[in-house]
């Protein structure tokens, strides 16, 4: 194993090849006419070359939708060959992939998360399409597999009352509720005035979310708290990678631009990965140390200074304002300054 080696995993979009054009798909995949994805031999390879370099266990296998790359059968061969690995598949649940049913139904390394954006088809179909729920829920009946799945929500304007109810979704259908905000990239910088919500509105469902997990006693899924403080910037956290299905290697899911490639799949060099990422840390770091006009700010002891890929997108710069002060001072006074939030990670 590498010494000092801070990769932990990777979320690898196996295919840009999907059957949806969601609203919010911060890649566009549904509008990718030409086909790319990384070959089973090549994932394969990537991934017993984390392992054995870094000690990485946990890998992401999503797209597109991963059920639609051309050799899908072989990737389930390797995910279920690779035993001491743990492999989540991040699907839309629309394609009632037999395939999958096997491997979720014959395997305790692996689990699933599918895309769901409400507890209705009149809430989810607004994201993902007319009718798409009901086939997603069709196919989720029929599965039974051996791991506890995710059901997975963003949250948005249309659907943001809907987050209590979630819990009981998922509940009854024996998942784990996760969540995620809308982010300003792909599908849903065309939707942006639709789909994005007002830091008052990102903080009652925040609240709604914390207060649930709290309640149900669910541990370990982190709140969307990302605009807080980058997770990157702590040396203890290490990088989970994501992979386009060009090959590209980011620190970030939010920073897929070739200035910030840490290398490439087809030619993979871990030790000039690594060396790359503890750069980018250390840059991070530094942004960290940015005054954006915070010398009189109630909370700049315990502020992060926000998220770099969302400063990139607003103003093209990593190290620049990432729009987000109101938000995130009004999160880090309820969850990190007020006594009765203490024990809030």
């Amino acid at each position: 194993m590498t010494e000092g080696a801070m990769i932990s995993g990777a979320y690898i979009e196996i295919t840009n090849r999907c059957n949806l054009n969601c609203r919010d798909c911060y890649n566009a995949s549904g509008l990718n006419r030409t086909t790319c994805e990384i070959s089973p031999e090549d994932l394969e390879k990537f991934i017993t070359m984390l392992y054995e370099g870094c000690d990485a266990k946990a890998f992401s296998i999503s797209g597109g939708e991963p059920t639609m790359h051309t050799r899908w059968n072989e990737v389930c061969d390797m995910i279920e060959r690779m035993k001491h690995i743990k492999f989540t598949v991040i699907t839309n649940g629309t394609t009632g992939n037999k395939r999958l049913k096997e491997l979720l139904e014959n395997n305790d390394h692996v689990t699933v998360q599918y895309s769901i954006d409400g507890t209705c088809a009149e809430i989810h179909d607004q994201m993902r399409g007319k009718g798409k729920f009901d086939i997603t829920m069709k196919n989720i009946s029929e599965m039974n597999p051996k791991i506890k799945p995710y059901f997975h929500m963003v949250v948005a304007p249309f659907n943001r009352d809907n987050v209590k109810d979630y819990f009981e979704f998922a509940e009854e259908h024996n998942a784990t509720p996760t969540f995620s905000f809308t982010s300003k990239h792909g599908n849903a910088s065309d939707n942006w005035d639709e789909i994005s919500m007002n830091d008052s509105q990102r903080l009652e469902s925040l609240t709604v979310i914390i207060d649930e997990y709290k309640k149900r006693k669910i541990e370990n899924i982190p709140a969307p708290f990302c605009t807080v403080k980058c997770a990157l910037t702590d040396p203890a956290n290490k990088f989970n990678l994501c992979v386009t299905p060009y090959g590209d290697i980011y620190p970030c899911q939010g920073l897929y631009d070739k200035k910030f490639s840490l290398g490439i799949l087809h030619d993979f060099n871990l030790s000039a990965i690594i060396k790359k990422a503890e750069k980018m840390r250390q840059t991070l770091i530094e942004r960290t140390e940015k005054d954006y006009g915070c010398k009189r700010c109630l909370v700049r002891s315990v502020c992060g200074k926000g998220c770099a890929a969302s400063a990139y997108t607003l103003c093209g710069d990593i190290m620049g304002f990432d729009g987000d002060c109101g938000y995130r001072r009004k999160v880090l006074i309820k969850y990190y300054l007020m006594p009765s939030a203490r024990g809030i990670s």
